[in-house]
């Protein structure tokens, strides 16, 4: 059994996860959301095969449990691999919907810290500071979550990235955005997040966002505005 047998590629849900960024030089660290723990041991599996094929090796940073999730940032910005290893792998990634993400919040922004000083990882700073938000939002630390979301995006449109790391950013933000009732703001977020998603062909997405959208009316007590979004969503 392979990965392929899974059709990742062909499944609407699990289009546009995969995220390719500079993390050392020559070394790209990618991120393949699988839809179950047997889906991770598959590709585990034939990722390694593959390796072993070229005489290279699988470097695995997989915690534990989810206690040891807090230290994966860390471990990315510092990692140095020899010249025999071949891929990364990081089996356990968290969910942003989990609540353990809760607790990485502080380690995510510890370890952007780290990537500040290093011209050519603004990239990969600007993902680890999307996690950091991601974790103070669940946290409710509105505030905290403003400000690395908004370096996150700054540093993201400055850079060049992708359509479906720009509309992942802008959807986030804006959720974070209404909870605090900056709506306007919000909704520009959501429109132009709808659009990239749009273009890069994520259909989930563009969802999310209208329904997004349609939770802003609901609060500003614009009821038919609310309904007419969660229909078209």
């Amino acid at each position: 059994m392979t990965p392929a047998s899974w059709n990742l590629s062909q499944s609407e849900a699990w289009q546009g996860v995969e995220r390719l960024f500079e993390l050392n030089d020559g070394f790209a660290f990618v991120v393949l959301l699988v839809p179950s723990e047997e889906g991770s041991a598959i590709c585990h599996e034939a990722l390694r095969r593959h390796l072993q094929t070229e005489n290279r090796t699988l470097l695995d940073l997989s915690p534990a449990d989810d206690t040891g999730l807090a230290e994966i940032p860390g471990k990315l910005v510092d990692i140095q691999p020899s010249p025999e290893v071949g891929a990364v792998w990081v089996s356990r990634a968290i969910s942003e919907d989990n609540p353990a993400c809760r607790t990485c919040a502080d380690a995510w922004f510890e370890a952007a810290d780290k990537l500040r000083s290093q011209p050519g990882k603004e990239l990969a700073l600007a993902r680890f500071l999307y996690r950091a938000g991601l974790g103070f939002a669940a946290r409710y630390q509105w505030q905290d979550a403003v400000r690395v979301f908004t370096e996150s995006l700054d540093l993201s449109l400055t850079f060049g990235s992708t359509q479906t790391d720009l509309a992942d950013y802008r959807f986030q933000f804006a959720r974070t955005l209404t909870r605090i009732n900056r709506y306007e703001e919000a909704a520009a977020l959501l429109e132009m997040a709808t659009a990239g998603y749009a273009e890069a062909g994520n259909r989930l997405g563009q969802a999310n966002c209208i329904s997004g959208l349609g939770d802003i009316h609901l609060r500003r007590s614009d009821h038919d505005s609310a309904r007419a979004a969660f229909q078209k969503a």
